[in-house]
């Protein structure tokens, strides 16, 4: 139907060329104003000018956009996706780019299978209940800025964004509004709205995450149960916000750094209910054993209910975190269940504890720590002096580098 539209589209357009160069060559006397009726006999022409076909200009071939099937070239997007839409090849050089033009509706997943794509423009809006949204595979990267992807609301039986290669979230990039159900299993997309499954996930200064559902985390890192201990799933967040989702679990993160790596140097993540704003996991699965590392260098972490930080669940998961720096705040700013956590430095604002260590270990060796109830509770060592304690920086006082804090 398509095709058949475009050709159609072409007929005319040569049609109006033609008559366009006819009246271009008239003499001047046969365009004088007036009523054709009523007008005098235009003079006789000096001369007969003849046009051939091959006089006319060529015209440039109708871009054809393909609604459905496999893309391996640069395209504009109007209107609506038909069916599943394939995106291969491109370089990071000479990506394969995708703009999208107002809104494009999508009832079918997008992949990415191989290449360099880009995504730029307007807003993608899925309106069926699908597995995945988006989905990049391994070995391909795809990187969006200044495009919005919106669920709508609709529910996802998995991730609503599925990264198993390479996925940037650059300036101006939101995803927004997916509800994704994936609880179960190791499976690939059954955890989070966006999961970076044994890929990399780079999240960068103005991007958005907002208005997301789903009760495994908004973000989640974790890989295949096939043995061994070793997990390629990483997230690397530089900047942007993440913020007005619902994750709902107090043993769960808006990150829910699972079974991979993570490190943050910038941005904000805000927890708006019970869950942690990063939560750190580790597993200890029947095929192997994988470990869950953090590293949070700087930023700002928000956690209402719960807190802001928390490494560990249950007895052998192999867990830890590291922070070097970043503002931490909530009922505890950092609590440890299970797990390791090392605090180098940053500010850590607690309305109960700064501090909250349950089982596993906490230690210290620089930081700014304010509770509501004390600074801290549990069993928490000192590596160093340079540390504050209190409610306020007028109440300081150093701790013991020896000796456990309580």
């Amino acid at each position: 139907m398509l095709r058949r539209y475009i050709g159609r589209a072409r007929r005319l357009t040569a049609e109006l060329v033609t008559a366009c160069l006819l009246l271009t060559l008239l003499p001047a006397s046969a365009l004088a104003e007036g009523d054709a009726a009523t007008a005098a006999p235009a003079a006789k022409p000096d001369a007969i000018y003849e046009l051939s076909a091959d006089a006319l200009p060529a015209l440039p071939e109708a871009a054809e956009v393909v609604t459905e099937g496999v893309i391996s070239e640069s395209q504009t997007w109007t209107g609506s996706l038909t069916g599943a839409v394939t995106i291969a090849g491109g370089t990071a050089e000479s990506p394969v780019v995708i703009t999208v033009s107002g809104t494009v509706t999508a009832g079918a997943p997008i992949t990415v299978s191989s290449g360099y794509v880009k995504f730029t423009g307007g807003t993608i809006q899925w309106n069926a209940n699908l597995q995945n949204a988006l989905i990049v595979e391994s070995g391909a990267s795809a990187e969006l800025e200044g495009v919005t992807l919106d669920g709508s609301g609709v529910i996802f039986d998995r991730s609503a964004l599925l990264i198993i290669g390479t996925a940037t979230l650059g300036a101006g990039a939101t995803v927004r509004n997916f509800t994704s159900t994936g609880e179960r299993g190791a499976g690939a997309g059954y955890k989070g709205v966006i999961a970076a499954y044994g890929g990399t996930l780079n999240v960068q200064d103005g991007a958005v995450i907002t208005g997301n559902q789903c009760g495994s985390g908004i973000i989640a890192l974790y890989d295949k149960d096939e043995g061994g201990n070793t997990s390629d799933a990483k997230v690397v967040m530089t900047g942007g916000t993440i913020s007005g989702n619902t994750v709902g679990s107090s043993t769960m993160g808006v990150i829910w750094n699972w079974t991979g790596t993570l490190e943050i140097s910038g941005g904000s993540v805000t927890a708006e209910g019970s869950e942690y704003a990063v939560y750190t996991q580790g597993n200890a699965g029947t095929f192997g054993r994988y470990g869950a590392a953090t590293a949070i260098r700087g930023g700002a972490f928000r956690g209402g209910a719960t807190g802001a930080v928390c490494a560990g669940k249950t007895s052998g998961c192999d867990s830890k975190t590291q922070l070097y720096g970043g503002a931490f705040s909530g009922k505890s700013a950092a609590a440890v269940r299970d797990g390791t956590i090392e605090v180098y430095g940053g500010t850590f604002s607690g309305t109960s504890y700064a501090l909250d260590l349950g089982a596993g270990s906490i230690s210290v060796s620089g930081g700014a720590f304010f509770g509501g109830t004390t600074a801290y509770r549990g069993g928490v060592t000192t590596l160093t002096h340079e540390v504050i304690v209190g409610e306020d920086s007028a109440s300081a006082r150093d701790w013991d580098r020896s000796a456990p804090l309580n």
